[in-house]
């Protein structure tokens, strides 16, 4: 199953809108975020918490660790409302 939104993120004092889609797995699920170009894949750890996943190989340019920090908590603040 696969659902898709637009996830409202601050960073650097502005709002940026970020498409976005889970996808169930298993008993699990991934979150797949496209910020500015580059794929971020999200899963949660055993703690409850995202864990963000970027190959290199094919992203020259990674996004700073502030903006991906950023993502989770706004989708931590979504998921648990």
């Amino acid at each position: 199953m696969e659902e898709s939104f637009e996830l409202s993120v601050e960073y650097n004092n502005q709002e940026k809108l970020l498409p976005v889609k889970i996808m169930t797995m298993g008993y699990s699920y991934k979150i797949f975020v496209n910020v500015e170009g580059i794929d971020v894949i999200l899963e949660p750890d055993e703690e409850r918490h995202f864990r963000a996943i970027i190959d290199p190989i094919q992203n020259s340019k990674l996004p700073a660790q502030a903006y991906i920090i950023a993502i989770t908590k706004a989708l931590e603040t979504l998921l648990r409302g």
